[in-house]
Parts: structure tokens; sequence; C-alpha cells
């Protein structure tokens, strides 16, 4: 099944609108970097759950808050404001290190006390699935500790970014307002 476009998205934002309806929701996958670009990054969907059983953040898409309108027209632009200096200086909750041709996840960082923090994760996860399925599997265990851990400490993905010379993408976490 294919993943539904930017153009598909926006119409389907447009027929909730047009319905009435405040919040959409479906399940992303974190290593999906394409999807995450569009859906976290672009369009300001943020998750605030996530889904053991398949390894899925539960995105919910706030279709007419400030905070949509504010990614849609950033988007549209090709550049987005850092509205919190906190975003900056926001520390990694997991270490990453190049071990030849894959990442690997290093020590995670449970202690929930900054305002923001980054969350990393490997671009080209279907390659490390399938060269690497047992690094692949420690890296969703890994993350589904993080994502249980500060989702259940009040904190929320608000953003992603891809960093291609570093291999990473990377999610944005920030406690809940």
């Amino acid at each position: 099944m294919t993943a539904p476009t930017r153009t598909q998205r926006l119409a389907e934002r447009e027929r909730a609108l047009a319905a009435g309806l405040e919040v959409l929701e479906w399940p992303l996958d974190p290593f999906d970097q394409t999807q995450c670009t569009l859906v976290v990054g672009e369009l300001g969907a943020t998750a605030r759950r996530y889904r053991q059983h398949d390894h899925r953040l539960l995105v919910e898409w706030l279709i007419a808050s400030a905070h949509v309108q504010r990614r849609l027209a950033a988007s549209g632009s090709g550049r987005l404001t850092i509205r919190s200096h906190a975003a900056l200086v926001a520390p990694a909750i997991n270490d990453v290190v190049h071990d030849g041709q894959w990442l690997t996840c290093g020590p995670v960082l449970l202690d929930v006390g900054a305002e923001r923090a980054w969350v990393q994760v490997p671009l080209r996860f279907n390659a490390l699935e399938a060269d690497a399925p047992a690094l692949a599997g420690d890296w969703r265990s890994r993350l589904a500790l993080v994502f249980t851990h500060w989702f259940a400490a009040g904190y929320r993905a608000v953003d992603y970014q891809v960093s291609s010379k570093m291999g990473l993408g990377r999610f944005l976490l920030a406690r809940q307002e």
C-alpha cells in the first residue's frame, strides 16, 4: 500500500474541516523517513502515544490548530522558524554510534528534566532490517522504551528533521503545555 502524499493529506484535511472535525489520527512508523518528514515535520502532526504491539507512533493532526497552520505556511515557503531556544540546546535522548555500515543506538537517557529533547533514528531502516535484523530489532526495542517512557512523563513529539550527512532522522520531544 502506498503512503498518502502531501496533496492527499491536505485534501483529507479540507474534507475533515468541512465536516467539522478537529483531529485526524493514524499510526506512523518512526523509521519511515519520508512519512515522518511529511506528517510531523511539514504538516505539523504530533504524537504522545506509542503502540508497542506494532511499533508505531499514534499521530494526532490537530487540523485547525495554530501549530498546524504555522507548519503549513512554513513548509510552503521552504523555511521553518525555531520558536524556542530550548530546541536548539535540547539534549539527545539516545547516543548514536557509527559501527561500520550501520548506526547503533547507544545508551538511552531516561532523566526527564529537559523542556525539550531529541530522539535520533537511523535513515535507511528497511536496508538495516534486511542486512542486520538483530540490530534493527534492537533499535525498535530502544525506541519503544524511549517513546513510552517520555510520553508517560508528559512529552510529545512535535517535530522531525533529517540529517542526510549524519544518516539520521530525529524527533523533537517537548513537554506538553
